[in-house]
């Protein structure tokens, strides 16, 4: 059986399930990403580590939407920005 190093487990899963569960609505920090994925490892193992960053996720959304716990929520991550597309103006005629 291969064994890896705990930074290479956490490495993989951080980029697997953050990205793919709740990167597209949230934007935690990724110093927090880390820190959650190993505390999930020395609670609950494995599981604890696919768990912690939905839970994380759901903490965040939960600090940004209550007005007394917003400065949590920024602590956790930056909200993320809305994007401008890319839009061209035709030419003014003179």
């Amino acid at each position: 059986m291969l064994q890896t190093s705990p930074n290479a487990t956490c490495l993989v899963s951080s980029n697997l399930y953050f990205g793919a569960l709740v990167g597209a609505e949230v934007n935690i920090n990724p110093l927090f990403t880390i820190i959650i994925l190993v505390a999930g490892d020395l609670v609950w193992g494995i599981p604890g580590m696919v768990l912690a960053i939905p839970l994380l996720g759901i903490v965040k959304i939960i600090c940004d939407h209550i007005e007394l716990l917003k400065p949590y929520g920024f602590f956790l991550g930056q909200k993320k920005k809305k994007q401008k597309g890319l839009i061209v103006k035709p030419a003014r005629k003179k």
